[in-house]
């Protein structure tokens, strides 16, 4: 019992997460062709994302065991508050457009935290919402309105 108390159960915990997923992505991308290091076929990254995720699982499990640490609280809000602006962001984007997706997903998102102000949260929306344009709608040409109306 007393080698129970020397872990430290929330980095344990994050290791048996990653390497859940790590298995479950290499497993899942064993489906694909791996193809060549000159030919890279579909499988290559997830599998090599798989392994990555594995190793670094690994390590964290093992980390656990090396020191101890109270349980931590887990704090929903921020999980509540970041998936309803991921959810708002994909209801609005092909209503209204890129930039007033953006917006709203940067203002939905300062709720995750206390400590924002309001002042500043819209300064960062009207910053960063123009520039995602530019990069994906601009540089990337992806084939997205900056504005749009529905019908």
């Amino acid at each position: 019992m007393q080698i129970l108390k020397k872990i430290d159960r929330t980095e344990m915990a994050s290791g048996l997460l990653l390497l859940g997923v790590g298995t479950f992505v290499y497993v899942e991308a064993l489906n694909y062709r791996l193809g060549q290091l000159s030919s890279i076929g579909p499988g290559m990254f997830p599998q090599a994302l798989g392994v990555i995720l594995i190793i670094c699982g690994a390590v964290t499990l093992l980390a656990s065991f090396t020191r101890s640490a109270p349980l931590a609280q887990f704090n929903w809000r921020p999980m509540v508050v970041l998936s309803v602006a991921l959810m708002a962001f994909a209801v609005i984007l092909p209503r209204f457009g890129m930039i007033p997706a953006v917006m709203a997903l940067v203002l939905i998102a300062r709720f995750s935290e206390t400590r924002y102000g309001l002042l500043g949260t819209l300064l960062l929306a009207g910053i960063i919402a123009p520039m995602c344009w530019l990069v994906f709608v601009i540089g990337l040409g992806f084939p997205l309105s900056a504005f749009r109306w529905p019908r």
